[in-house]
């Protein structure tokens, strides 16, 4: 492959430093580390998430991006994820799914609890994943 060949001939100092360029212009890393739930109804399913994580910061052209998520994601019964921007805010979105009373959703952005349950209810069908409701819920709040 004509692209592996390229990236071969560069040092390791080299390619740092490319890296660096990239990250000036706002192609950031996102560090993803959350764990699914061992007994989730569909294995694999996070990696949606995290593509969903990485969408939501690319359509900012570098203004605020998403620089870490991390918890603990079930599709069966609850989800407690952290969040960290750019700009420095940092929520905390914490699902307790429930049949018979409905989704309670809180969001904790820098200190500050909302209860969000009912934007979550509103978003929630037009969004094929947990992060991207979150990530309209965020957008909503700020």
């Amino acid at each position: 492959m004509k692209h592996i060949k390229i990236y071969e001939e560069y040092t390791d100092d080299e390619i740092k430093s490319l890296m660096g360029d990239l990250h000036s212009v706002g192609h950031h890393k996102l560090e993803f580390d959350v764990k699914e739930h061992p007994d989730s109804k569909y294995p694999g399913w996070v990696e949606g998430e995290k593509e969903a994580a990485e969408n939501w910061t690319s359509k900012y052209n570098s203004k605020v991006f998403l620089t870490k998520v991390s918890g603990e994601m079930s599709n069966l019964d609850s989800e407690d994820v952290d969040l960290r921007f750019s700009n420095g805010d940092k929520a905390n979105f914490t699902v307790r799914h429930d049949s018979d009373s409905g989704d309670k959703v809180l969001l904790t952005l820098n200190g500050s609890e909302y209860d969000v349950s009912d934007q979550y209810k509103k978003i929630s069908p037009f969004n094929k994943t947990i992060m991207g409701t979150f990530l309209d819920i965020y957008d909503i709040i700020k």
